[in-house]
């Protein structure tokens, strides 16, 4: 049976052939450190390619890259012949570093994506960013007018009407506008594409016509000479994309928050395990090795106070394990041979070796964390209908805030600025819309907090129906406890005296 398996490594390696005297064709491989290509000739390659087919129960090998900068390598073997922990220490020895699986997720990944690791670490490098230019914007356009002299320099005209507040503001807000703020048209174009509207197309167009008013009036001073800027929107562009940001970290921080339950049981697994092997002479030795190495079959040896990495059977030993993360019950169960043990749980004092069944998303815990995925993802009924809501609800404020400037426009003694800013200021309020948040944050957080207390929920549709709940149903056998110890009666014994024993 052949088995196809794709390894990640971030360390570039290449062959090259030395073409001197006797030393033709002979590879020599060269370390790159930390530079991040893999720049490989055709020949070196396939040099390389061609080592590594001659390798036992290898049948092809082909190269790869993902876009996060990681190199792939494919490779093809019989099962029986070779192993997927054979290859990797096998490329490791050849020179490859940071060699992990690339077909699937370790728990490690997992962990980070609940958490919304990269999602806050974006947003937030973000907001900094837009605060930087936001605050000497704020300062120009809101503070600087009320202090004479910084006034009287910022008022200074360079070209007919263009003032140095003029330059100033425009430049530095073009770069928050199409740099910073380049994810909002992104988003709004695939949007308004699949002829739907989201929140962004509110944020793309308040911000957008906030900055290209402001730039009209910049461009519109340098050709008519009698005329002076007073009032510019930039400020508004600026700071408006700057809070989005803040409010973005804010939401990926929370929902990051509320899967905390799930980080919990991602956290049970241990990232390595003990390997038993046995030599050719027959003698045994152990070694740690990264637990996505593990695979069906392998002998592990759990040692006391530690948790068991896999799902699998006893081979030899005893011990007492905790299986309170999976059943809830308090008190250790005996295990000895033959008995089956579950990853995630704690190996409580005595030693036991134990054949391998099922590990990582195929184990009891990774299918508990498969559930919990599928539960934070799936869509409620009534978060259906707020999608189609939403939908609706962001042209609505569009021809709002087109009415708005139209209305106001014609009202006696009103500016065309005084307009923009009522219509702007519309589309700015209408942005952070609960509808299209509120659902799927309370199913977050509602299926944390559940599985913080031990129930798992299926799915957004249950979690919907749970209301109807009239009576539950345990099967379990013995009293109903909370796992935890506690006193429920206090009893005086006056006539027993001190020393005695009751």
């Amino acid at each position: 049976v052949f088995q196809t398996v794709s390894f990640k490594f971030e360390s570039g390696i290449s062959f090259s052939s030395e073409m001197k005297g006797k030393e033709k064709g002979k590879e020599r491989l060269l370390e790159r450190g930390n530079e991040e290509g893999l720049e490989m000739e055709n020949k070196s390659k396939s040099s390389l390619q061609d080592k590594l087919e001659s390798w036992e129960g290898v049948e092809s090998v082909s190269f790869g890259c993902e876009e996060e900068g990681d190199r792939i390598l494919r490779i093809r073997f019989k099962r029986g012949e070779s192993s997927i922990r054979k290859l990797a220490e096998s490329l490791e020895s050849l020179g490859f570093k940071d060699v992990k699986l690339a077909n699937g997720e370790d728990s490690q990944h997992k962990l980070e994506a609940f958490q919304r690791k990269e999602e806050r670490e974006h947003w937030w490098k973000l907001f900094r960013r837009s605060l930087a230019f936001a605050i000497p914007v704020f300062f120009i356009s809101m503070i600087a007018m009320w202090i004479p002299p910084l006034h009287s320099i910022l008022s200074f005209k360079i070209v007919r009407g263009l003032t140095l507040e003029s330059i100033l503001l425009f430049v530095l807000s073009t770069p928050v506008q199409f740099w910073l703020g380049k994810s909002f048209y992104v988003s709004s174009y695939a949007s308004l594409r699949h002829k739907r509207a989201n929140m962004d197309v509110l944020i793309a167009i308040g911000t957008s016509a906030a900055y290209f008013y402001s730039t009209f009036l910049v461009f519109n001073s340098i050709l008519d000479p009698k005329m002076h800027v007073m009032t510019l929107f930039y400020e508004t562009s600026v700071i408006l994309i700057a809070f989005v940001h803040l409010g973005r970290y804010l939401e990926n921080l929370a929902k990051g928050k509320t899967s905390e339950a799930v980080t919990k049981l991602l956290d049970l697994a241990p990232r390595s395990a003990l390997l038993i092997e046995t030599d050719s002479e027959g003698q045994t030795k152990e070694r740690n090795v990264p637990l996505e190495r593990i695979e069906e079959g392998d002998v592990i040896r759990v040692l006391p106070g530690s948790k068991i990495p896999v799902d699998g059977t006893v081979v030899s030993g005893s011990s007492k394990v905790d299986e309170s993360m999976l059943t809830g019950e308090s008190l250790p169960l005996s295990k000895s041979q033959g008995d089956s043990v579950v990853a995630g749980t704690l190996n409580t004092f005595g030693s036991i070796t134990v054949r391998t069944e099922k590990t990582g998303e195929n184990s009891t815990l990774g299918r508990i964390v498969e559930l919990m995925e599928k539960a934070q993802s799936s869509k409620a009924p009534v978060q259906r209908l707020a999608d189609s809501i939403s939908g609706g609800f962001v042209p609505f404020v569009v021809v709002i805030s087109a009415i708005t400037l139209f209305v106001w426009s014609l009202i006696p003694g009103s500016s065309f600025e005084n307009a923009l800013w009522r219509s702007i200021s519309v589309l700015v309020i209408a942005c952070p819309c609960a509808l299209g948040l509120a659902v799927p944050t309370a199913i977050m957080v509602g299926s944390g907090i559940g599985a913080s207390f031990g129930v798992l929920i299926k799915d957004a549709q249950s979690l919907e129906r749970a209301h109807k709940i009239s009576a539950l149903f345990f099967d379990k056998t013995g009293t109903l406890t909370e796992g935890k110890p506690c006193v429920t009666d206090l009893l005086l014994l006056s006539t027993l005296s001190r020393g005695e024993k009751g």
